[in-house]
């Protein structure tokens, strides 16, 4: 049986739009690494959403697709930032 954690993720900009929320939970195994991250929010936020680029922040630093998440780390969610 595969262990699941809870990961907690800050929304910014279009995404806090697109979930209508500062924060989500989703659950994946222990072991997920921010690809599996990326790929849940972008099939949890809807069709507008997928077309919306973003990174992963894991522990206030840009995180590369590869990267382990483990209990604890603070994830955000980071698009583009508009405005002028």
């Amino acid at each position: 049986m595969t262990e699941h954690i809870n990961i907690k993720i800050r929304l910014f900009s279009h995404a806090r739009y697109h979930f209508g929320k500062n924060e989500v939970t989703i659950a994946l195994p222990r072991g997920s690494s921010i690809a599996e991250i990326a790929a849940e929010l972008r099939s949890m936020g809807g069709t507008k959403f997928k077309k919306v680029p973003f990174r992963i922040a894991r522990n206030h630093k840009i995180a590369g697709d590869n990267e382990i998440i483990r209990e604890g780390d603070e994830l955000a969610c980071i698009p583009p930032v508009q405005g002028g």
